[in-house]
């Protein structure tokens, strides 16, 4: 789930902080940019790059077979 953060700077020019958290596992990140879905999908991807998500899920499930 991303949630707004902060929204800063002049309406022609605004500043959005954005977060990503999986509250089951315990993970947050965080992300920017000049829009709020810039900003979402930042912090979105840096959820899955290096939030930690992996190791979370193969520790979450380990022994578990598909």
């Amino acid at each position: 789930m991303t949630n707004p953060i902060k929204v800063t700077g002049k309406a022609h020019k605004q500043f959005f902080e954005s977060s990503c958290t999986i509250s089951a596992l315990d993970l947050k990140t965080l992300g920017a940019g000049t829009t709020r879905r810039d900003a979402e999908q930042e912090a979105a991807a840096n959820m899955l790059e290096d939030g930690g998500l992996e190791e979370a899920l193969r520790d979450r499930y380990a022994g578990w077979e598909t």
